[in-house]
């Protein structure tokens, strides 16, 4: 909130800034539906939601999102247009930023603690709040050298299909890093994140395991570890004793590959799906124009991001450029 709200404007559209919105979308996008932010009324409902929400989950921080709002009604809605000038607001952020003013002291009063996307770094507010970065660790850090306490989300967006090597050697805090060590403690880490638009319970798992097991021992390692083939074959065993419990990122794949060729043994496709990957989610989405009726169940849900096979070829060339290195020495030395 404020924006990210279509279902709520959809539910309560006395709450909105007057878009007239009868069905939720199917086609995936940035909705353009935002909570009214000079309506009296809005904060008087979001303390009665913060309420029932800090009954049920007892968390510190409280996640108020903030992204992506664009501020289209408000500029579009007299009334609001009205409210800014008033106020002497002459963007959309600026009146964001008077929202999460509103906002601070619902919180509070609730005993829960701001934490919300880039958007909402803002010296409106104050610095115990937290910033969670979807833009980078450049984002990041600025809110680091002002003051404010921060957990990075960019490079670690499994639906990017990013590889288990690219996200582990990604730090919040690079060691290029320009902060001072005292702003490094205002980094607390990182959050994984997984969107769900091209997913359903069949791909879930395959989407979201073995990688986050990488992601997860950056987080609790120093800078230093960065070891990435003992990395993989450390991920390989564990991958296989997640299967074991119950996950189904490895079967998972093959049974849609079954059902692909119509056999129960699909071999041929299973080679070709070893050796290629998944695009990425914006990728996907411009390529298929997926939207909420797409059916999830062709050759891209059946292949994994990341395959093994890359690790297994990476593993060969390198013992063959090592053999091939020892044969130079061992002759160098005989001459």
């Amino acid at each position: 909130m404020p924006g990210h709200t279509s279902s709520w404007i959809l539910a309560y559209p006395e709450y909105g800034a007057g878009e007239d919105i009868k069905e939720l979308p199917k086609v995936f996008g940035i909705p353009q539906a935002e909570l009214d932010p000079s309506n009296e009324k809005t904060y008087k409902f979001l303390d009665a939601f913060v309420g029932e929400m800090a009954e049920i989950f007892p968390d510190e921080y409280f996640h108020i999102g903030g992204d992506e709002t664009q501020g289209k009604g408000w500029l579009d809605n007299p009334r609001i247009a009205e409210f800014m000038k008033k106020k002497g607001f002459k963007t959309p952020p600026e009146l964001q930023a008077y929202f999460n003013q509103r906002l601070l002291p619902i919180l509070t009063k609730h005993h829960k603690k701001m934490v919300g996307w880039d958007e909402i770094l803002n010296p409106a507010l104050p610095k115990d709040i937290m910033i969670q970065s979807w833009r980078g660790d450049a984002s990041l850090a600025d809110g680091a050298s002002k003051g404010y306490k921060g957990i990075l989300s960019a490079p670690y967006y499994l639906d990017a299909q990013k590889t288990s090597e690219m996200m582990y050697l990604a730090d919040p805090v690079p060691a290029d890093t320009k902060l001072t060590p005292e702003q490094q403690k205002l980094i607390l880490g990182g959050e994984v994140c997984m969107w769900a638009e091209q997913l359903n319970p069949e791909t879930v798992d395959s989407r979201v395991w073995p990688r986050t097991l990488a992601i997860a021992e950056r987080f609790w390692s120093p800078q230093s570890v960065r070891d990435v083939p003992d990395m993989y074959r450390r991920l390989r065993v564990v991958s296989l004793e997640l299967e074991s419990v119950g996950l189904t990122h490895i079967s998972g794949p093959q049974k849609l590959q079954r059902n692909l060729m119509g056999t129960m043994d699909p071999e041929p496709l299973d080679v070709m799906a070893s050796v290629i990957e998944p695009v990425s989610f914006h990728e996907r989405y411009q390529g298929q124009k997926t939207d909420s009726l797409t059916a999830l169940d062709r050759l891209v849900d059946a292949v994994v991001a990341d395959p093994p096979s890359r690790q297994a070829i990476a593993r060969e060339v390198n013992m063959v450029g090592d053999a091939a290195h020892a044969a130079d020495r061992a002759g160098r030395e005989w001459r």
